[in-house]
């Protein structure tokens, strides 16, 4: 008797296991499909405050392709890795405007086939044919933004002077301010300043003005950054700021007080731009990973996110900053109308000083 209950037990335990298995491997290959399935896996190559990682994730599991994902912080280092594999090892990169050349005439980027590009139609057309990529055969805009001045309206009430005299003038500002610590940002802006165009800075005679002038302006800056720039305006630590719209009107967000200002003289602005490297073996794969972070709900997600201004139209009023036609032709490209060595060499001379 005793032997048949331990047998029945046996074959009650025996039972509940088999099936605990059956149940946990069903479970694993419902997580992983197809084990023995070759990985589609695509390599990209992305700023840091760009693409949310929640919607990386959501797009490995509407598709099954793991997303490799390689952070850079300029533009420069993404150049200089991609210059090094020759392109190997990258599916997506997004180069700024201003490096997107380099990457072509090196033979970095693959000619783009829009008739797999499903909102191409759609595309701001501002933000096409621009001079780095004039038939945009290689890249595609993504998001971008302005440079400008986040001010607090307690410095000068709702009309503060229009001009970025607010940077290099202490007869407009009195206060401390915060400016950029990129050579050509702070040079070419000065430039414009100064005489309206980048073309300026092909003259020896006027380097030396913007030098002198940039060197006078340290008197007054705070600090040289890039960073937090959102931070430091909306708890008012600083309440005049140079920096892009994204980060000024994250600012605005929080604070009431802030404002961004295009000044009269005009501005510049940025574009990230989406590439295919010339090495990438998974075209198909890309080309579906770029119809879908274009996606209106994607593209909206991210503007709200991160607030760089949208590259699609329908999408265009929900960026902190959209500027209309008018406001848009006093915005340029920051070319090269310096080497980079005169840039930094520059910038080198104004820090000794």
């Amino acid at each position: 008797m005793r032997y048949e209950m331990v047998l029945r037990g046996v074959i009650r335990t025996s039972i509940v296991l088999f099936w605990i298995i059956v149940i946990f491997f069903i479970y694993q290959l419902s997580n992983y499909r197809f084990p023995f399935a070759e990985q589609k896996t695509l390599s990209v190559a992305v700023w840091p405050l760009m693409l949310d990682a929640q919607k990386l994730v959501e797009f490995e599991q509407e598709t099954g392709i793991k997303l490799k994902i390689t952070y850079f912080e300029s533009s420069e280092e993404l150049l200089s890795k991609v210059q090094a594999t020759k392109g190997v090892g990258y599916d997506i990169i997004f180069p700024s405007d201003y490096t997107v050349g380099s990457f072509i005439r090196q033979g970095l980027l693959q000619r783009l086939d829009r008739s797999r590009l499903n909102f191409w139609n759609d595309l701001d057309k501002r933000l096409l044919n621009a001079y780095f990529d004039p038939q945009n055969e290689y890249t595609i805009p993504f998001y971008w933004a302005a440079y400008g001045i986040g001010i607090n309206k307690k410095l000068f009430g709702e009309n503060p002077p229009n001009t970025w005299g607010l940077l290099f003038d202490q007869s407009y500002n009195p206060q401390q301010i915060i400016m950029t610590n990129s050579p050509r940002e702070a040079i070419s802006i000065t430039a414009l300043y100064l005489f309206g165009s980048l073309d300026a800075l092909k003259s020896s005679e006027n380097q030396k003005r913007i030098r002198d002038v940039l060197v006078t302006q340290k008197s007054w800056v705070d600090l040289y950054t890039e960073e937090r720039l959102d931070e430091l305006l909306a708890s008012e630590n600083n309440n005049l700021v140079f920096g892009l719209s994204a980060d000024i009107t994250r600012a605005m967000r929080r604070n009431k007080d802030i404002i961004f200002m295009i000044p009269k003289e005009g501005s510049f602005i940025v574009i990230d731009s989406i590439a295919i490297p010339a090495k990438s073996k998974n075209i198909e794969l890309a080309y579906e990973f770029i119809n879908y972070i274009y996606r209106p709900d994607i593209v909206d997600h991210h503007i709200r996110l991160y607030n760089m201004c949208s590259p699609i139209i329908s999408n265009r009023e929900k960026s902190g900053y959209a500027p209309d036609n008018n406001a848009f032709t006093k915005l340029h490209f920051l070319v090269d109308s310096i080497s980079e060595s005169g840039l930094n060499n520059l910038w080198i001379d104004l820090l000794a000083n």
